[in-house]
């Protein structure tokens, strides 16, 4: 006798997609290409004919009083308060990778420490690399704003 339809799937669908969504959420490639997809979403978005809209978002003023923080819009809050948790997260990884994970050992962890440090310091010897010898070119890279009070910021570069 063949089995009636109900039978074969479950009651709920959705509990079963959303526990194969969240098994593959936790996937560290998925999650890199959420936000490879979000990333590039944004630049598109932002480089259209749209592009007042992600203005008006980005500069949506979100500052609860309670916090004391003053004025805030969704570009500081993403600039400040989520880069800090961000790397808040990725130092509590690295030291429980370093402590009981796969670097435990110093030979394992050499390379990863290596490429952390050319990461760092590669930028900064490129941007020497390139703007010295340029007149009017400050070697920190700041941006500072001229004596005038009405002048444009300048960026040394």
């Amino acid at each position: 006798m063949p089995r009636r339809v109900a039978a074969v799937r479950p009651v709920r669908p959705t509990i079963r997609y959303s526990r194969h969504v969240a098994e593959a959420l936790r996937a560290e490639t998925v999650g890199g290409i959420v936000m490879l997809l979000a990333t590039v979403a944004a630049l598109v978005w932002a480089n259209t004919p749209w592009s007042s809209a992600y203005t008006r978002l980005r500069s949506y003023e979100i500052s609860p009083g309670w916090l004391g923080l003053g004025h805030m819009d969704l570009q500081h809050w993403a600039s400040g308060g989520l880069l800090a948790v961000f790397f808040f997260i990725a130092g509590l990884e690295l030291r429980e990778e370093l402590t009981h994970g796969e670097l435990r050992d110093p030979r394992d962890a050499a390379l990863p420490v290596i490429a952390a440090a050319a990461g760092v310091v590669m930028p900064a010897v490129l941007f020497v690399a390139v703007s010295a010898g340029e007149p009017g070119r400050s070697a920190d890279g700041r941006c500072r704003r001229p004596p005038t009070s009405r002048s444009r910021w300048r960026c040394s570069r």
